[in-house]
């Protein structure tokens, strides 16, 4: 708890990891020297963000300041497009509505699905059509992929910083696979803490979110590297769907959840690694234990829009039953009109 004290930038630190320890106030100018890596995700730290941190630069240069309480000021227009900082959720409820660095100006169209192959290339499953987005962008705190999602991980690997193998968010399978759809399976995005994806641009309703994953990092054979366990916790809209889930090394599993309610055109998926699970097997992983997924889909749950419908917003779309309401209320008051006219030519008479 407390503040961040201005000595701590003066110290010969090249990594400093201050995560959820309820730390208030803003960053001391001091943290701009001697520092290569820090990560102060999950406080309360407040106040503006220094002009200098969305200007940060280098290989080794990272600064996750994810899930805190800041200002959004107009300084940082240019935030979320450095990728060495990591401003994901770092502002307060009050200043944020929605996360600044999901603003969309305005949504071209809103979707009823999206479809990641978490770590990989873009994949065409041929025998459902389904075209799943890349998303193989290695070393990224925080990034918008696809057309209407974007993907968050905070934390750090701290075995060995200069090599690259250990600063690697996309694990990558060598081995043979006997499993269904080897292709979404060969690569796969993990988080050492937290690993976050956001679907936007969604029209409101119920959805289901699905889930693959298979453990490509430890092993399912007789040597040491199969006594690793993977252990974290599955949110959706912020709430727990699947606590302590374990994936098996050397078969797939799959997570199933129907009728997930999005009503503000936004979906949150959050992986987040409590430290449970294998955290000292040798040479396996390199640290890296925290959360791993291989492809999400996300599909509506009701009947999918028209394509015209599906390319302009929401509340411009008109449902088929309020054209039929329409239609019968004009045909209803042609008839009377005819009965009017005739019953006063009957009167005439």
């Amino acid at each position: 708890t407390g503040e961040l004290p201005e000595y701590l930038g003066n110290m010969s630190l090249t990594t400093l990891d201050l995560s959820f320890n309820k730390l208030r106030g803003g960053i001391p100018d001091s943290f701009n020297s001697r520092m290569r890596n820090v990560f102060l995700t999950g406080n309360l730290l407040n106040g503006t963000v220094p002009d200098w941190i969305p200007e940060i630069e280098g290989p080794l240069r990272k600064f996750d300041l994810s899930y805190n309480n800041f200002t959004y000021g107009n300084s940082l227009g240019l935030n979320c497009k450095n990728q060495r900082v990591n401003l994901f959720r770092s502002f307060s409820e009050s200043n944020k509505g929605i996360d600044p660095c999901l603003i969309i100006p305005q949504c071209s169209q809103y979707n009823n699905s999206f479809y990641i192959n978490c770590g990989g290339d873009r994949f065409v499953d041929k025998s459902t059509g389904t075209a799943y987005d890349a998303d193989n962008r290695d070393d990224i705190m925080f990034y918008k992929g696809g057309t209407n999602w974007a993907v968050s991980s905070t934390g750090g690997f701290f075995e060995n910083e200069t090599d690259p193998v250990t600063r690697s968010y996309i694990s990558k399978n060598t081995s043979t696979l006997p499993i269904n759809k080897p292709e979404l399976y060969m690569n796969a995005r993990l988080s050492p803490l937290t690993l976050t994806y956001n679907g936007f641009c969604l029209l409101d309703g119920s959805y289901t979110v699905n889930f693959q994953f298979a453990e490509i990092i430890f092993t399912h054979d007789q040597t040491y590297k199969s006594y690793g366990r993977r252990i974290f916790d599955v949110y959706i809209q912020g709430k727990l769907v699947q606590k302590d889930f374990k994936i098996e090394a050397g078969n797939e599993i799959e997570l199933n959840f129907p009728a997930v309610m999005v009503t503000n055109k936004t979906l949150e998926i959050r992986f987040h690694w409590a430290g449970k699970g294998t955290t000292g097997i040798p040479d396996t992983g390199k640290g890296v234990y925290g959360p791993l997924i291989s492809a999400i889909s996300v599909t509506s749950d009701s009947e999918p829009p028209s394509e015209k419908g599906n390319s302009t917003s929401a509340g411009n779309s008109i449902s088929a039953g309020t054209i039929v309401g329409v239609v019968v209320a004009v045909v209803f008051v042609f008839f009377l009109v005819l009965a009017v006219l005739w019953w006063k030519g009957c009167l005439q008479r």
